[in-house]
């Protein structure tokens, strides 16, 4: 069977469902379907992604071992190992939320673009026969899977208690903050840095 251009049978994992493809031009598609256990954006949920794309370079792997006949990849392909995920390109991906009530009303999708290589859309989305109202980001970074990530996670630059024994968390693209070292504490599970 000739693996060149056709989908290589989706796996689930960490609740992902993960598609892949070669195609003839010795590049892999990747796509991760996650409407339905979203990826969130913190520590946790760039785990669950890391750990599943791992999944993806293992199976390419084993693919390349296995059949390196069946599969036309130039000798440096074959020869080398699968980039580790972080140096995949992100081509594209969604950031959104949905409402937290249903929506009963008639179907609809709007967007736009806001020419910062960014598309938003709003839309009604059937999750498990429930409607919501989906807001959504789509975003083509065309970066390194960490760096993109990089750009994406809140970065500590700095802890520093304050006259008032209070600790304050600042961070490169300020979504972070602590008032006090009990709630940095419990965010950071003990890992913090003075």
């Amino acid at each position: 069977m000739d693996f060149i251009g056709k989908l290589i049978e989706p796996i689930v994992t960490h609740n992902l469902a993960i598609k892949t493809t070669i195609h003839h031009t010795d590049t892999v598609s990747v796509i991760v379907a996650c409407s339905l256990s979203p990826v969130a954006v913190d520590v946790h949920g760039v785990v669950r992604l890391s750990n599943a794309l791992t999944r993806v370079e293992e199976r390419l792997l084993r693919y390349i071992e296995c059949a390196p006949r069946l599969l036309s990849l130039s000798s440096s392909a074959v020869s080398s190992p699968i980039p580790d995920h972080d140096s995949w390109i992100v081509t594209m991906w969604h950031f959104g939320y949905d409402s937290p009530t249903e929506y009963v009303g008639k179907e609809f999708e709007v967007a736009w673009e806001d020419g910062q290589n960014a598309l938003f859309r709003i839309y009604t989305k059937d999750l498990n026969g429930v409607t919501k109202i989906r807001k959504e980001r789509q975003e083509y970074p065309n970066k390194r899977f960490d760096e993109a990530i990089d750009e994406k996670l809140p970065t500590v630059i700095s802890i520093r208690q304050d006259s008032y024994g209070k600790y304050h968390c600042y961070c490169h693209n300020g979504h972070c903050h602590f008032d006090d070292y009990d709630s940095l504490y419990s965010h950071s599970k003990g890992r913090t840095q003075r």
